[in-house]
């Protein structure tokens, strides 16, 4: 079995949020859906359907019902690609840094860990 290094700096909650993403480079093109894995202030792990490359500029987009589905925030964050890897043969796997942690994220964070 391998031995693998854990560099996440916080741990990370697991949850169910709507997200897409975009080329940070193209502001004109279409949200593309993505599926979160778990999240922090500091970085993401989300499933897509393209492969990546590291350090490809994205900006990602958040979205999540809060306070038993009254409330919603939406955030909108820069993100840049820290490693993707293939999954199940027709998708990705992949960490994202994000560039800033708005407000509007932590609110969502606080919601997570308070389900």
């Amino acid at each position: 079995m391998r031995k693998t290094i854990n560099r996440r700096r916080k741990p990370r909650s697991a949850c169910l949020l709507v997200v897409r993403y975009r080329r940070r480079a193209d502001e004109t093109s279409a949200w593309l859906p993505a599926s979160v894995l778990d999240l922090t202030d500091a970085g993401c792990r989300l499933r897509i359907d393209e492969d990546l490359a590291a350090g490809t500029p994205l900006l990602l987009r958040l979205e999540a019902l809060l306070r038993d589905g009254v409330k919603s925030a939406t955030v909108e964050t820069p993100a840049a690609v820290m490693w993707c890897r293939p999954q199940d043969g027709s998708s990705y796997e992949l960490g994202l840094e994000l560039a800033a942690a708005p407000a509007e994220l932590n609110e969502i964070l606080g919601a997570l860990d308070s389900v």
